[in-house]
């Protein structure tokens, strides 16, 4: 499950609201599966929901899914644009939520065979696709407009932006 807790780590490290309180993040997988071939290799995909729960959420619902789809673009680059996120949320009050996310995500592992050492060498194949070069600065952060309390645009998401 690399890319989930390589997606935990980005998401941490983008929204301000989870880097002050990561205990509210959590994550988990469901209906996983393994897929595979039989023959000479035991190469593998893991398929699986990915739920991330965010607990007493206070901010703004795109400072954790822009940095989602952010991550999304790199590492899941035939996800379904319609399939791939779906959400729920409890209303705790009228400016906390606990907002849940399901993610699908899947992970290709290769396993080469070495029968005179009798090793096998597993690989997941994880890294970031490049993202389309419409611009790329070092980081992105993210504003989100107040409409309610001062019509102004607050800084509430930051995250490098890289192209590997």
């Amino acid at each position: 499950m690399k890319k989930l807790l390589d997606l935990r780590r980005h998401l941490l490290a983008a929204v301000p609201a989870l880097q002050a309180s990561p205990e509210r993040l959590l994550t988990f997988v469901e209906d996983g599966r393994v897929s595979f071939r039989r023959g000479t290799t035991y190469d593998h995909r893991y398929t699986y929901t990915a739920r991330i729960i965010v607990t007493n959420y206070r901010g703004a619902t795109d400072a954790l899914m822009l940095p989602l789809l952010y991550w999304l673009s790199a590492h899941q680059p035939n996800a379904s644009v319609d399939d791939t996120v779906t959400l729920e949320a409890e209303i705790l009050d009228n400016d906390t939520v606990d907002l849940s996310l399901s993610v699908e995500l899947d992970e290709r592992v290769q396993a080469r065979l070495d029968c005179d050492q009798g090793t096998i060498h597993a690989h997941h194949m994880t890294a970031a696709h490049p993202l389309p070069l419409v611009c790329l600065p070092e980081r992105w952060q993210l504003y989100v407009w107040d409409h309610v309390n001062d019509d102004q645009y607050h800084l509430v998401a930051e995250w490098p932006a890289t192209n590997d």
